[in-house]
């Protein structure tokens, strides 16, 4: 279950950390970020010199009543397990503030040997505005990353325009290829996803299956 919650944190980094600098090839703890001799440390920076702007987040669940409520299935299928996995993510706008909003998650996962675990509901807050991250530039905040590709992706008999982005990493059974969907018409922005790690045969894809928008 923990390779499939990886995936899943890995599906929500592309619209929102888009442009980070990247810093791979720079070994943690490395004298570059140490002051040279005689240099004087730059001062603590304070919560209300840095720099604020919207959340994304915020904005997309903003745009639809308290209530809604999207499930996302997820499957694991891998020739280093017997069977699938299977998890289900039930995700529900539950409050909404002027500065924030709070969305619900809970998740169940069975396993191919027939065990169920059923988790409690995560309480997660979104707030409106949060602090721009370190090495992001402002003027793609929130924005597809410039590899993006526009499609249209039909779920539950409706069409979604979506952004399509393709990234690739690594993870304990080798090198992975993801490929994941996005459109702000789909409370939480995540409309489909598809990741393969050859080197095991697995192949981990996630759907929307059930979506519920109250009406106002």
């Amino acid at each position: 279950m923990l390779r499939s919650c990886i995936c899943l944190f890995v599906v929500l980094i592309p619209l929102s950390a888009c442009s980070r600098t990247d810093n791979t090839n720079k070994p943690t703890g490395s004298a570059e970020g140490s002051p040279e001799p005689n240099q004087v440390p730059p001062t603590t920076t304070t919560a209300d010199s840095l720099e604020k702007v919207p959340n994304p987040e915020f904005d997309n669940w903003n745009k639809f009543p308290i209530g809604t409520t999207v499930i996302r299935k997820m499957v694991t299928d891998s020739t280093r397990t017997e069977g699938k996995t299977v998890s289900t993510f039930v995700i529900k706008l539950v409050s909404k503030k002027e500065d924030q909003l709070v969305v619900e998650n809970q998740s169940t996962t069975e396993y191919a040997d027939g065990r169920v675990i059923k988790n409690p509901p995560i309480s997660n807050q979104i707030r409106k505005i949060v602090v721009l991250p370190e090495g992001i530039d402002k003027s793609s905040w929130g924005k597809p990353s410039k590899n993006a590709t526009e499609e249209k992706v039909t779920v539950l008999g409706q069409s979604y325009p979506c952004y399509k982005t393709q990234s690739t990493g690594t993870t304990d059974a080798g090198k992975y290829v993801q490929n994941v969907w996005f459109s702000d018409e789909m409370p939480g922005r995540l409309v489909k996803s598809h990741t393969v790690v050859a080197a095991v045969d697995e192949t981990t894809t996630i759907e929307i299956i059930e979506l519920n928008i109250p009406k106002e």
